[in-house]
């Protein structure tokens, strides 16, 4: 196994790395999302991460199954090159194999295929080749460049999803997705060359150092934004506290006294100074005590919150139900930053990671079938990141629809980039990319907890960060940040 900083020394000294796979597994598509990102980041081209390695794992997947489907036919004695056979046996093999392909054994580290994986920095191009010694059947060729051809027709993935039911070959759907992704960061289909011969089959995906921005924009998309143009203003009652905590002369009873105006609003934060999320030693049984404890950044940063949440609840009664994950990945972000002894901004930690999902909220509740198809999408395919596919679909990502509802209600810096950037740390400015890798992770972890993710779907360079790359040591932590979180709720709902 190359470790990133290996992969990253190579990649310097000679612009070029391979791998060659006898099969892939999950922690082989693991470090493929670390090289991806090096590769682009020695170009200044991270925000390509996750689209490049969507097609290139979509590629190697397509590439892996038809290997698994030749071990097949020849295990049961069928002719894969008689189309008739070949036909006869498809839907045994979708039934017995490609349903559950990753539960069989073939032997495949010692068959005779192959996957080999080339990566180079050329003068002007990124060029990605992956090749397998094996050539494609007339019938396979055939389904495969039809797939290509027909993605012309769709503008987003959803209108693919619902289309396209091909039940024998289930290439189809993934090299419509592959075209669209590419579509999205302003690549087309002529990114990837195809080069067939009877005993070999080479895919290249060709990026350009120059790439043109794509302007995204859709029916959806203009009918969310529409909405996030209409939610309400944060209260005028909020400017004069904000007032008082920029002051450089801060007077702690007129600040107290101004928030004790409004007794709703007091209530909601001396309930948040008790939440799990802050632990704080001692019980805070006043306002000032509470600004005394916090300090008036942090009490401004959760009024922030606290009317925020009350306008979402409010307009869309969702926000309750999501409130629970909410509440595990701000307990779970506290711990984690505690861990790692964050302790500069880690109130602001705990505060995004209880806000991070606000984007989604909006989504869920003007588009739910539509984000139920998205969640059905990621599923079947096994995408570990959302936001891809969200951009596909709709034109925006549920992180960037919540930086924006955060950006209108005027929340400070490090709050939008929590948010903004939750799903893709790595492309956070680097004064807020820590806050962002403790949320990313921390959300990470709660969705595991709920069975939601898998190890394997976490960025290596910030598990490695955390010295978290074993997976018995991160288990482990889970742990400990669940059973603390159950505990504080317990005592948060005694109190």
């Amino acid at each position: 196994m190359y470790t990133l900083e290996s992969i990253t020394n190579q990649l310097i000294k000679e612009n070029k790395i391979e791998f060659t796979y006898k099969s892939i597994r999950e922690n082989d598509y693991h470090q493929l999302f670390s090289v991806v990102q090096t590769v682009l980041s020695l170009r200044d081209k991270l925000y390509l991460s996750e689209a490049v390695f969507m097609v290139l794992k979509e590629l190697l997947i397509n590439t892996n199954r038809a290997i698994t489907k030749r071990l097949y036919y020849k295990l049961i004695g069928a002719d894969i090159r008689d189309p008739r056979i070949y036909e006869n046996h498809m839907e045994q093999f979708r039934r017995e194999l490609m349903d559950s392909w990753k539960n069989v054994d073939l032997d495949m580290d010692n068959s005779e295929y192959y996957i080999h994986l080339h990566i180079e920095l050329q003068k002007s191009i990124f060029k990605f080749d992956i090749c397998a010694n094996y050539g494609l059947l007339p019938v396979e060729k055939e389904r495969m460049f039809g797939r290509i051809e027909s993605s012309d027709k769709y503008d987003n993935i959803i209108t693919a999803y619902a289309d396209i039911a091909d039940t024998q070959e289930s290439a189809g759907l993934g090299l419509v997705m592959i075209i669209l992704l590419l579509r999205s960061v302003g690549l087309n289909k002529d990114s990837l060359i195809f080069e067939i011969s009877d005993k070999e089959t080479k895919v290249t995906l060709n990026i350009p150092e120059k790439i043109i921005p794509v302007e995204k924009t859709s029916q959806i998309r203009d009918r969310i934004l529409y909405e996030i143009e209409g939610l309400p203003s944060l209260p005028d009652s909020l400017s004069n506290i904000i007032n008082l905590c920029h002051s450089p002369n801060l007077d702690l009873n007129r600040l107290a006294k101004e928030i004790n105006t409004n007794p709703a609003i007091s209530a909601d934060l001396m309930k948040l100074a008790n939440s799990p999320a802050f632990r704080t030693h001692h019980k805070v049984l006043n306002i000032k005590q509470a600004i005394k404890m916090l300090g008036s950044k942090n009490i401004l940063n959760m009024l922030y919150i606290i009317n925020a949440r009350s306008i979402m609840e409010e307009k869309y009664p969702i926000m309750e139900k999501e409130w629970e994950h909410a509440q595990r990945a701000s307990s779970y972000a506290f711990q984690l930053a505690k861990r790692i002894k964050l302790t500069k901004d880690i109130e602001s930690v705990t505060l995004g990671a209880l806000f991070h999902d606000i984007g989604k909220i909006v989504l869920i509740s003007i588009e739910g079938e539509l984000f139920d198809q998205i969640t059905e999408l990621i599923k079947m395919k096994e995408i570990d990141k959302s936001s891809p596919i969200e951009e596909v679909s709709i034109g925006i990502s549920h992180s960037q629809l919540g930086a924006m509802i955060a950006e209108k209600w005027n929340f400070p810096p490090e709050l939008v980039a929590a948010i903004q950037y939750h799903q893709q740390p790595f492309t956070a400015p680097e004064k807020f990319r820590e806050i962002a890798e403790v949320i990313y992770m921390a959300n990470i972890m709660a969705n595991i907890t709920t069975c939601k993710m898998t190890f394997y779907s976490i960025d290596r360079g910030v598990l490695e960060k955390f010295n978290l790359v074993d997976q018995k040591i991160f288990n482990n932590c889970i742990e400990g940040f669940e059973k603390q979180y159950l505990e504080d709720t317990k005592e948060y709902r005694m109190a």
